[in-house]
């Protein structure tokens, strides 16, 4: 009584001890955020995003298909990322279908996700020229993806919030953010990105005078965008290389590269971009073809895109209109241009966009702060956690020492006993196993007797019917015996039936070999009931002769039975017949 009780508060002991340490683990565990079906919708959005890339006609199809299903099951998820995909074939309704995936993407709290659409949104509104609201977004996409660590999205990011301060003549941050998206598609090996960056950070150079450097970026940005057969980024490079050209007095070179552009744009059916480069033609003929430099810009501009339309464009038509003193004409360019330069560059928009810049600073400053301080806190409770471990672990280390000790004596003690128990136990066995071996012997034995008086018995009797049939055939001759013989043949129809025997034979068989049958029957369950009978006679070593005078049949009669039961057991011919029925 009084051992149970000390091993009682023993294992009380560990158990509190285990929980304890269990409770100390869980609360310092950090939740993982699981993502909702990511099994299920990643490979669908992984070919969704490919074919954008590639096939946008077999996207928009798979799209909307997309969109169907997921309407009829109602997946938050999958409306999130539907809505997203839509806003990419819908143009006219881009806006409307990315607001509406943000919503849902908020409701499943998909940081990353929100990103990219408040990066789309961001690119909607930087197209139609209103930078403050599209940097709102960029800035907003920008903390997020640095937060989740997302060097992709805020590569980007940044290329485009370069591309807003470009726009209003920030030059110096838009090379900040320009070198910031270079450095980010650096760490993920993206050279697509890369030469992107490098693009757009040559625009900054070209504006600064920095011509030779201009041109090494673009000739290497262009010669990824040819190894990937990015048609529009080609395109698009070759103009800048005919605008730093063009502004190194390199006229010959400029037109070189912007006729590559134009024959790209026309073999590619771009016909916005081909009004575009109209406008380059006209920058080139300035310098010595007025006409022809106010035909290339007035067409480009009259049947160009407004977002593609460069600002200097209406201000270079409006100054070559007055060198041919059409004032009036050169008044309604010249009044264009200043209508969009305060729009895009007056003083309320550079004011709205510092602020927006110093409230993001601010904010950021602020997340890095907070971050700051719950790792001191964590690093402090850690501390704590693991002094708590330590004592805990050491008390147990040294309990179980002194257990350990104090048991060493009664368990050799116990050993000893339980030895002498165990090699009594062990010898009784032995006796009992040799009684039972033995018992099943003689059993066995008696079994086989029986088993073979009856294979006697029916050897006798068949011998019998075949002595008697011979008389009886040999009595035919006799005409005064006729009658008796045919009273003799239907006695022996009456006798001569085997089923009796084979039942009596079969239930003593049963006994010595209780499986035999239905292992048979699984192996092949094809086989007749002659055909089971000559199988279990060679389990019992009967040979030919004795099996074909058992069942009143002749020895090729047996012979062929044989042949069709190897068949149906599938057995090859170098093995044995009698060793595979003896293994069952």
């Amino acid at each position: 009584m009084n051992k149970k009780r000390k091993t009682r508060i023993i294992f009380i002991f560990f158990l509190l001890l285990g929980l304890l340490m269990g409770i100390i683990i869980y609360k310092n565990k950090k939740k993982p955020i699981i993502a909702h079906n990511e099994s299920v919708y990643k490979e669908y959005i992984k070919s969704i995003d490919s074919l954008l890339a590639y096939d946008k006609d077999k996207a928009r199809e798979k799209i909307e298909v997309f969109y169907k299903t997921v309407l009829e099951k109602q997946d938050t998820l999958w409306l999130a990322y539907v809505y997203n995909y839509k806003a990419e074939i819908k143009q006219g309704s881009a806006l409307f279908y990315l607001n509406k995936a943000r919503v849902y993407a908020q409701k499943i709290n998909d940081s990353i996700l929100m990103g990219k659409i408040d990066y789309k949104i961001g690119n909607l509104y930087n197209s139609g020229n209103k930078y403050v609201i599209s940097l709102e977004y960029y800035l907003n996409a920008d903390k997020i993806f640095f937060n989740k660590e997302h060097l992709n999205g805020l590569g980007h990011v940044n290329n485009m919030l370069g591309s807003v301060y470009f726009s209003v003549n920030e030059y110096h941050k838009a090379s900040v953010y320009y070198n910031k998206a270079e450095k980010y598609f650096k760490q993920i090996k993206d050279t697509l990105g890369e030469a992107i960056s490098l693009t757009n950070k040559s625009r900054v150079l070209l504006k600064t005078n920095k011509y030779d450097l201009a041109r090494k970026d673009l000739l290497k940005a262009l010669s990824v965008f040819e190894n990937l057969a990015d048609t529009t980024k080609i395109i698009h490079t070759l103009l800048f290389l005919g605008d730093t050209e063009h502004n190194d007095r390199n006229s010959k070179l400029s037109l070189f590269y912007t006729d590559r552009a134009y024959e790209m744009a026309l073999k590619s059916k771009d016909t916005l971009l081909e009004k575009h480069i109209l406008l380059h033609y006209g920058q080139i003929y300035e310098r010595y073809d007025y006409d022809k430099a106010i035909q290339f810009y007035e067409k480009g501009i009259k049947e160009g895109k407004e977002e593609m339309i460069d600002l200097d464009s209406f201000k270079n038509l409006a100054i070559l209109w007055i060198q041919k003193n059409e004032y009036k004409k050169a008044y309604k360019y010249m009044e264009r241009y200043y209508q969009l330069s305060d729009s895009i560059k007056g003083f309320e928009v550079r004011s709205k966009m510092e602020e927006l810049q110093w409230k993001n600073e601010l904010q950021q400053q602020h997340f890095e702060n907070q971050l700051l301080k719950k790792e001191s806190e964590i690093n402090k409770q850690n501390y704590k956690n693991r002094f708590i471990i330590y004592t805990i672990l050491t008390i147990f280390i040294i309990s179980v020492i002194g257990l350990l000790y104090f048991n060493k004596v009664k368990s050799s003690r116990i050993i000893k006993l339980e030895n002498n128990n165990l090699l009594t136990k062990i010898e009784f066995e032995k006796e009992l196993k040799e009684l039972r071996e033995k018992e099943f012997k003689e059993e066995l034995a008696a079994k086989a007797r029986e088993l073979n008086g009856i294979n006697i018995q029916l050897l006798a009797k068949n011998q019998f019917f075949k002595e008697v049939r011979h008389i009886l055939e040999k009595s035919t001759e006799y005409e005064n015996i006729e009658i008796m013989a045919k009273e003799l043949w239907l006695q022996l129809d009456k006798l001569d039936n085997q089923e009796q025997d084979w039942e009596q034979f079969k239930e003593v068989f049963e006994k010595i070999h209780p499986t035999f049958f239905e292992t048979i029957s699984k192996e092949a369950p094809a086989l007749t009931k002659t055909e089971m009978r000559i199988c279990a006679y060679i389990k019992i070593n009967m040979d030919n002769s004795e099996i074909a005078t058992l069942l009143n049949i002749g020895h090729r009669s047996l012979i062929t039975i044989r042949s069709r039961i190897r068949k149906k057991l599938n057995l090859e011919r170098d093995k044995s017949l009698e060793c595979f029925i003896k293994s069952w």
